[in-house]
């Protein structure tokens, strides 16, 4: 079912991170292209839209230089013209990568009469990008203005509608959007709707504010390939042999810019500066994918680190095994969560190149080992080893597991068959599409709408699937509690399956759900009902393990991050929606009841066994109607499940908020132990 809302955006205040935000879809290719002359057959025109960037002598339109002797330069231009309009306002020009000759500057020309100048091409493989208002054409031509050498021309020329005329809801997806204020978790480019894999570039190394991928960075760190929940790690960087893999991130960074980057949903395309190498990502659920384009002959270098600080936990104790030229396994502990959870979670991974590295090799700190066949420790980097010529391309897989290598080896298996990378990102963009599809908006202006589609992008991001292919997932739900933390015992249990033999459900790493009733339980409920109850059923789930409702669960285990039990509003919420499908309803019932008394997720027992009597929360009004509120909500399911004992028992609780009504200032102000009011100040919280 798809919801089409007929939008009347009111004045909202947002700002995008560019003056005009392009659509992903490069429509050059569909272009008929003309151009004043070619230097001969290899130097044709149509090699202008034929998606070979920045190689020199491959792939390029160079013109038949006429000049003289006293500086004339016969410049060119070339043309591409469409069948039908398009609405379009960015153009990417790339220079040849030629020392001998250089673009300096031009200008764009429309079929509508409008002009565009461009100025200071880079010659070096990466792209100038031109943004402009969106324009209606059938044509675009580029006038070369200034330059210098003979035999001037173009490596490519790619050109991009305008965000909301383009023909998928991933067009709509502006990925740039609060990077600088978000959470690393939150800026996911290569994974599909809460898939294991949530790969993407790193630009600034932390937690929040800005961490992970900062579009105000000019550095790529490297490619995690888990973005999640308190949980991170095993990152891919392609470079060359200068590269030092025993500084970590600082040995084998790489400038880069957003001029020639395409970032979308299920789909990333960057090019590394320093080390000439174009780099695209896409994801299956768990599986990442990788395309290195190398531009230069190179001692070719693809490092994979395990170890070291990374988003949100650090990676130690890492083991890795060659298993031939072209695959690697291991695993690596994920410890020092910033928000708690089990002490230790291991990750399992297997990594397939397509073609054979001439050598694997290993760095701890600061000792070397050549041509490894297996390798552990901490600060653990590998770096499988080529020799390259220019446009040569190498491709790699990564597939994952929480539970187990031969899980991860059977995840690629089953989810990834194909080296075809472009067969991949297109069904990852299709799967995007159909989960954005089902809320379409009509109306607003082109900036209202990426704002839209991008807010609906991010409520799909930062929680994924724990569990495998097979239905194996990671339960750590026992073991002794050390605050935040847990000393967790792991185990390995599996998802039960449905008549037909499909999982009845997954299981999933997620933040606390906290304050969720008034945005992501309606928006969900709304737009994919089938997550309510799926996560429901995951959060059960942790419960029939480890008793509790989980507050943040990482790692299959628990994080008691934030306050009280909100995965009850979660359950209970899917339940009176009549969409609690997956998990028996008064099973669920029974599971959400017990979490609200003493031995349960709502607090301690003298915590619980002191608001049961008293009505509120010591010293707490925040907790106290949070409590009040979850009260309210099992009462209904209560009364549905004609519970009437319960119904009575919640209800009393869910009215003891007025207990801290403040007579004076008309507002809930904590009490303490006594009854008294710890304060008068209504701003003091």
């Amino acid at each position: 079912m798809r919801y089409l809302f007929h939008a009347l955006f009111t004045t909202c205040c947002f700002v995008l991170c560019l003056n005009a935000f392009a659509g992903p879809g490069n429509i050059a290719p569909g272009a008929k292209v003309t151009v004043s002359t070619s230097l001969n057959e290899a130097y044709k025109g149509s090699n202008l839209t034929d998606g070979l960037i920045g190689i020199d002598g491959k792939g390029e339109w160079a013109c038949e230089g006429v000049t003289t002797d006293w500086g004339y330069i016969r410049f060119p231009w070339a043309q591409l013209d469409w069948s039908n309009p398009q609405r379009i306002n960015k153009v990417v020009l790339y220079d040849r990568p030629s020392a001998n000759e250089h673009i300096a500057g031009g200008k764009l020309l429309f079929s509508d009469g409008s002009v565009v100048w461009v100025n200071s091409l880079p010659n070096d493989g990466s792209g100038k990008a031109i943004s402009f208002p969106a324009r209606s054409i059938t044509w675009v031509r580029f006038v070369v203005t200034d330059g210098t050498g003979s035999d001037l021309g173009l490596s490519e020329m790619e050109v991009f509608p305008a965000a909301s005329e383009g023909v998928d809801f991933v067009s709509r997806v502006d990925p740039y959007i609060e990077t600088n204020r978000g959470r690393y978790f939150f800026f996911i480019t290569g994974g599909v709707p809460f898939g294991m894999v949530g790969a993407a570039p790193h630009t600034r190394n932390k937690n929040q504010n800005g961490g992970g991928y900062n579009y105000n960075e000019n550095e790529i760190l490297g490619f995690g390939q888990i973005h999640d929940w308190m949980m991170s790690g095993v990152e891919i960087m392609p470079s060359t042999k200068a590269s030092q893999p025993s500084l970590g991130e600082q040995g084998w960074k790489s400038k880069f810019n957003h001029d020639d980057e395409i970032v979308q949903p299920g789909y990333h395309r960057v090019f590394l500066q320093d080390h000439k190498i174009r780099v695209e990502q896409t994801a299956t659920d768990r599986v990442s994918f990788y395309r290195f384009q190398y531009l230069q002959p190179s001692d070719a270098r693809i490092i994979i680190n395990l170890g070291g600080y990374l988003g949100n936990s650090t990676m130690e104790n890492a083991v890795v095994t060659r298993i031939s030229d072209t695959e690697i396994e291991g695993s690596f502990s994920s410890v020092k969560r910033y928000w708690g959870g089990p002490k230790e979670v291991k990750l399992f991974f297997v990594i397939r190149f397509d073609k054979p590295f001439k050598a694997l090799n290993g760095w701890k700190g600061n000792s070397t080992a050549q041509n490894i066949a297996s390798y552990a420790g901490d600060s653990l980097r590998i770096a499988a080893e080529y020799s390259l010529d220019k446009g040569d391309v190498v491709q790699v897989k990564t597939g994952l597991s929480y539970t187990s290598i031969t899980n991860a080896r059977n995840n690629l298996d089953t989810e990834c068959t194909t080296w075809n990378f472009d067969d991949v990102k297109n069904a990852a963009q299709k799967e995007w599409n159909t989960w954005l599809g089902k809320m379409e908006v009509k109306g607003g202006t082109d900036a209202q709408q990426v704002k839209f589609y991008t807010d609906l992008w991010h409520v799909l991001l930062g929680r994924h699937k724990t569990n495998d292919v097979s239905g194996d997932y990671p339960d750590r739900t026992t073991g002794k509690r050390e605050g935040t933390f847990t000393d967790a015992v792991f185990k390995v249990k599996r998802i039960p399956k449905d008549a037909t033999g499909k999982l009845k459900f997954n299981m999933y790493n997620s933040d606390a759900f906290w304050l969720s009733q008034w945005n992501l339980n309606i928006l969900w409920g709304l737009a994919w009902p089938e997550v309510m109850d799926e996560f429901s059923a995951s959060m059960i789930e942790y419960a029939n393990n480890g008793y509790l409702l989980p507050r943040g669960p990482s790692g299959g285990g628990y994080s008691y991050i934030m306050t009280s039990s909100p995965a009850s509003n979660l359950i209970v919420s899917t339940y009176m929606k009549g969409l609690l499908k997956k998990v028996d309803a008064k099973h669920a019932y029974e599971v959400v009841r017990r979490n609200h008394l003493p031995g349960g997720m709502l607090g301690s027992k003298e915590e619980i066994d002191f608001y049961t009597k008293h009505g509120y929360w010591p010293n707490n009004a925040g907790i106290s109607i949070e409590a009040h509120f979850q009260d309210w909500g099992i009462a209904q399911m209560a009364a549905k499940l004609n519970r009437k004992k319960d119904v009575q028992f919640f209800t009393k609780r869910a009215n003891g908020w007025p207990t801290l009504f403040h007579p004076q200032h008309k507002l809930l102000f904590p009490k303490n132990e006594k009854g008294a009011f710890v304060h008068s100040d209504p701003l003091s919280g």
